[in-house]
């Protein structure tokens, strides 16, 4: 029996021209900023490993995004003369996914806008005022979108946010496509293209699937027949199910893809044809008990819907059914994307995580179980700190601290655009409840539902035996893309309300052309809103020469001996390495092993089988190994273990190193530490069998910081260096002040100065090197050389608070005190609000007892800060003080302490 449904064809409305161009334009536009800001080659964390799983067609870190490195790939192939370097070109994708999403992004403002005053969705067919409310609330949306801080960070880098967002905001046009025209039947396929785009995107970032529970709910909201169809109510929880276990979601999925498979083809399944899903299931049952996994099963029973499909495509009279077939088919289609872990790591890459290679191993790498057995649903429900910090501006992780600096309108100057943003979704759920509460809803879940379930540790609530609830070890803002992308679009919504507004008082009060024409101009001028945005986050994310992570790479790799075993720590001193092998193909001899990832089985057995690591353990054995308590109630970690072992079963026929980032407290060997053995030979340690403190091998070490080592962009004064840069550059310091050490103790002075001065000239910007040289100063019994160096330093971006009250000791020391104040004089003269020259000066013109300068000094400080009260006041104490006190009095009862001086005058 045919079932009866009502139908009224969508007519498609005339094309727009002008909302297509500045749809477009959005995406040109942005695509160049992107490309103009793009990494100039591998940046640091992530994105080095996923530019070589790219290149390589490797496995990256669970869940493993096959999706992005299967584009990636394709992108890794881009002619040299377009873009030359193979990272960059890995980069770019990101470009053009984000610059897509930015054009999707205007097209979602644009029909949502469209539809508060017209049901017909053509901007063109408003009059003045309503369609420049369109044009400017989708430029300004869009280009918040784009611009805002965190998006723009993951545009420039291989980085899988950029695919997963314009993914994201598809899903959100799309839906409301669907919502437009959910009266025709036709418009049941773009319910199957959510299915099919929604479960293929986890291929890249599950994120983006946080889109579909508020769509589900809308569908349900707009559609009586959906409402009431008991069908679609089971097909969106058996998709819903894909964000819990692999088997939670494959087979109730498989269940019901059949059923309704059967449903859909009904009446061939009666006439015989139900010999195609049983045959299959006969097939995938004798498999699954040969082999003892399940997953045969679900392949058979996807491929009989799928055969079925073929021989008789769509049946529609048989709607109901048929729609929950298709849907379900297309989400699952979508899924197999997943089959490239499995298909690839049976290929044994050389970059393959987790090794996936059997049905428990994949499950267990699409559920991330490398970073624990406990789900993220279960971690949820235990917080890892506190809901202050988790909401507010704590360091790395706090949202609000994020979200704060996005639009570059920071700090105060935000708040009038937060509440424009209250405003835009207030005005969208007004005129159009159903779609504006499905923006609201994925913003609420991508914000607030995400800081609940990522749950964020602050660092207050660190559990040792669970080596748990540290402080994040970067900023987590990533996290929450899809948050800050859709408050901007919600910032356009405000800014097409205000025009709105304005357009109605205008029409209302009949003014005067002049005055209308300025109030169309008012209206088109609050879409340049985010130029500003445009202007403040261009420098931070501007990295097109930024060569530091590349050279950071490369300089760790060259310090290592031929054929090393060289023991890393993190994702910084290991990802771009891995980059520079598989990539560019420098150093494939070194043997990188991390010491994160050693404490799991495969990857040991990876270091064993792959790349010839001396590991005494079998296959079988490694498979047993796990962190063991010490009978001194100590944890005997795993990577302590491969360590002991890794040395002792090497006998000195390979060389083992140690990068200059692996903390001592992983520098052990058999319970002891091993600096006594370990000297240093560039940005790494060798282990040697003789004992001695701060070993330096000083003629090699010269050799690759003078002639080997790569600094370039460090010096660089429009390039924006992160925290993590920032850290890393240190080293080079640390390693240049290593090698003038030992030429200072060898009692070779000249020496040590050439090798601080270089290390000045290379790393401007670094402190290390000024304090040393003014140190070696005291030796040398120069005050020149503190003349020169504080000019130096002046000049640079060095932090002054480290350099200042060094020198000037110095100065002391050589019994030049007046040269010393003349110094800090200079630095007040370039820098008036250096506090630590301030305090430093006061505190030696106090020991002088030397008060009319001091309170000179008091007040000058004053007058240039205004808002040091604390000064103020002393200064104020200080001449009533003196006022009564005979300054040749030397009892020293009424003149001014120096505990009594302003702040810490150490």
């Amino acid at each position: 029996m045919k079932e009866t449904i009502d139908s009224v064809p969508f007519e498609r409305p005339p094309l727009d021209r002008v909302n297509l161009a500045l749809g477009w334009g959005i995406f040109l536009f942005t695509l160049v900023i992107y490309t103009l800001t793009r990494s100039a080659t591998v940046p640091f964390w992530d994105c080095g490993e996923f530019i070589a799983c790219s290149y390589t067609l490797g496995v990256p870190h669970p869940p493993g995004t096959p999706l992005f490195v299967l584009i990636g790939r394709v992108f890794s192939m881009i002619p040299g003369f377009i873009v030359g370097d193979i990272s960059a070109r890995v980069n770019w994708l990101s470009g053009v996914c984000s610059a897509g999403a930015a054009m999707v992004g205007y097209f979602v403002l644009a029909r949502l806008i469209t539809a508060w005053k017209s049901d017909t969705y053509t901007p063109q067919r408003l009059s003045v005022f309503p369609r420049l409310a369109v044009y400017a609330g989708s430029v300004a949306g869009a280009l918040f979108l784009a611009f805002s801080d965190t998006n723009w960070g993951n545009a420039v880098e291989a980085e899988v946010y950029g695919a997963a967002m314009f993914l994201l905001m598809t899903l959100i046009w799309l839906s409301l496509v669907w919502y437009e025209r959910r009266q025709d039947h036709r418009s049941d396929k773009y319910l199957i293209a959510l299915s099919y785009i929604a479960i293929l995107s986890l291929g890249i970032h599950m994120t983006t699937f946080l889109a579909m529970f508020p769509i589900f709910f809308m569908a349900l909201l707009a559609s009586p027949r959906l409402r009431r169809d008991w069908r679609f109510w089971i097909t969106g929880i058996c998709l819903a199910l894909v964000v819990g276990s692999v088997e939670t979601f494959l087979l109730p999925t498989t269940i019901w893809l059949l059923a309704a498979t059967c449903g859909h083809y009904w009446p061939h399944i009666r006439r015989g044809w139900v010999a195609v899903p049983l045959a299959c299931i006969l097939v995938g049952g004798f498999w699954s008990l040969n082999i003892g996994e399940w997953w045969p099963m679900y392949l058979m029973g996807y491929a009989a819907s799928l055969v079925l499909f073929v021989v008789f495509r769509i049946m529609h009279e048989q709607r109901s059914w048929m729609l929950a077939h298709l849907i379900i088919l297309a989400g699952l289609t979508g899924y197999t994307v997943q089959g490239y872990i499995p298909l690839r790591t049976a290929h044994d890459p050389v970059l393959d995580m987790n090794d996936p290679e059997t049905w428990q191993t994949f499950k267990g790498f699409l559920e991330r179980k490398q970073y624990g057995q406990e789900s993220m649903f279960e971690r949820a429900l235990t917080r890892r700190g506190e809901w202050a910090n988790q909401f507010g501006q704590h360091r790395r992780m706090g949202f609000w601290g994020f979200f704060d600096q996005q639009y570059g309108y920071n700090d105060t100057a935000f708040l009038p655009f937060f509440v424009l943003g209250l405003f835009g979704l207030a005005a969208a759920v007004r005129n159009k409840w159903k779609q504006g509460l499905t923006v609201f809803l994925i913003l609420l879940l991508s914000s607030v539902g995400l800081i609940w379930y990522m749950n964020f540790a602050d660092g207050t609530r660190y559990n040792p035996s669970r080596q748990d609830a540290y402080l994040e070890v970067r900023d987590r803002d990533y996290f929450f893309t899809p948050a800050f992308m859709l408050f901007g679009l919600a910032m356009g919504l405000g800014v097409a309300s205000l025009v709105g507004f304005l357009g109605k008082s205008i029409e209302e009060a009949r003014v005067a052309r002049p005055l209308r024409y300025a109030a169309l101009g008012l209206g088109g001028a609050l879409a340049l809103l985010p130029l500003k945005t445009l202007a403040v986050n261009y420098h931070p994310n501007d990295k097109s020469n930024d060569y530091i992570p590349w050279d950071y790479a490369y300089n760790i790799l060259q310090t290592a001996d031929e054929n090393a075993v060289l023991f890393t720590n993190g994702d910084n001193d290991t990802f771009p390495v891995w980059c520079l092998q598989q990539v560019y193909g420098i150093r494939p001899d070194v043997k990188v092993t991390n010491l994160s990832l050693i404490n799991t089985q495969w990857y040991i057995k990876q270091l064993k089988n792959k790349l010839g690591v001396p590991i005494s353990f079998s296959d079988e054995q490694i498979d047993r190994l796990a962190h063991v308590m010490t009978p001194e109630g100590e944890i005997y970690r795993l990577q302590d273990r491969m360590i002991d072992d890794i040395i002792t079963t090497n006998r000195w026929n390979l060389p083992v190193n140690f990068a200059v980032t692996v903390p001592e407290s992983n520098r052990r060997y058999q319970g002891e530490g091993l600096d006594d053995h370990l000297k240093m030979i560039g940005m790494g340690f060798r282990v040697v069998p003789e004992t001695g403190k701060d070993m330096v091998d000083t003629t090699l070490m010269h050799e690759k910081f003078w002639n080997v080592f790569q600094f370039r962009s460090i010096k660089d004064p429009d390039l924006y260096q992160t925290e993590s840069d920032r850290r890393l550059i240190t080293n080079y310091a640390s390693g240049f002040l290593f090698i003038a050490d030992a030429k200072r103790k060898a009692g070779d002075l000249a020496g040590a100065v050439r090798e601080a001065r270089k290390a000045m000239e290379v790393l401007p910007d670094e402190w290390q090197p000024y304090v040393y040289l003014a140190q070696l100063a005291v030796d040398l019994r120069s005050t020149e050389t503190l003349e020169t160096l504080m000019e130096k330093a002046l000049a640079s971006r060095a932090d002054m608070a480290q350099v200042v009250p060094n020198v000037y000791y110095s100065y002391e020391r050589l019994d030049r005190r007046t040269l010393g104040q003349g110094m800090l004089r200079r630095v007040l003269e370039v820098y008036p609000h250096n506090e630590k020259a301030f305090k430093t000066l006061i505190s030696s013109y106090h020991e002088e007892r030397n008060y009319d300068t001091l309170i000179a000094a008091l007040r000058e400080w004053v007058r240039q800060n205004p808002a040091d009260t604390q000064s103020a006041r002393m200064l104020f104490d200080l001449e009533a003080q003196l006022s009564t006190t005979d300054l040749d009095d030397t009892a020293g009862d009424s003149t001014p302490r120096k505990e009594d001086l302003p702040g810490d005058t150490n």
